[in-house]
């Protein structure tokens, strides 16, 4: 939690600091077309429709497995990641790095990045929901779709690393909490 809020303060004070744009910097400079093109596939993969599907699927998932704790996780989570990253997005206001690339349409404002929030959202319920919270590889390889996607929306140029960082955060510490108190209450009724 106080991760985020300094990635609020900083993306609320400090728009345009140093170290994001050092980043950004040296992501551009690494630029390429097949990176470019792979940052663009993502950016559509990973909107809210593309998110929507996904979450669809798990809902479904879960209510072939008979694991009702698991859909009741999924719904929520959902809806309060997207709308937190948004009421988010309009009370800091932050605008979106100043370069001009127009690659790819963005929305609303840079900070959190809702792309990377809902990566890590899918990415969370995919270790609680398939794997059962299991550890391993695939737990891993799971997160690394959540980097990738942070990754490609630095990589357009349409935010800052900070605000990656911070939608990251937001949907990890959603989907968590949701777990640890339905986790809780499971064992309070057992």
């Amino acid at each position: 939690m106080i991760c985020f809020i300094v990635l609020t303060g900083i993306g609320w004070f400090y728009p345009a600091n140093f170290i994001d744009i050092k980043i950004i910097e040296y992501i551009q400079q690494h630029q390429n077309f097949a990176l470019t093109q792979l940052s663009q596939i993502l950016s559509r993969l990973g909107g809210l429709p593309g998110t929507l599907i996904l979450v669809a699927a798990l809902f479904i998932y879960s209510l072939y497995q008979k694991r009702f704790d698991h859909s009741v996780l999924v719904v929520i989570s959902f809806m309060l990641t997207v709308s937190v990253a948004w009421v988010v997005k309009w009370l800091v206001n932050r605008p979106r790095p100043d370069l001009d690339l127009s690659i790819v349409k963005t929305y609303g404002s840079s900070f959190p990045s809702a792309h990377s929030a809902y990566a890590m959202l899918i990415a969370c319920l995919l270790i609680f929901v398939v794997l059962n919270n299991q550890l391993g590889w695939k737990r891993y390889s799971i997160l690394l779709w959540a980097l990738i996607m942070g990754w490609s929306r630095v990589n357009l140029g349409v935010h800052y690393p900070s605000d990656v960082l911070a939608g990251w955060v937001l949907a990890a510490l959603i989907v968590l909490g949701l777990k640890i108190i339905q986790d809780r209450r499971i064992d309070k009724t057992a």
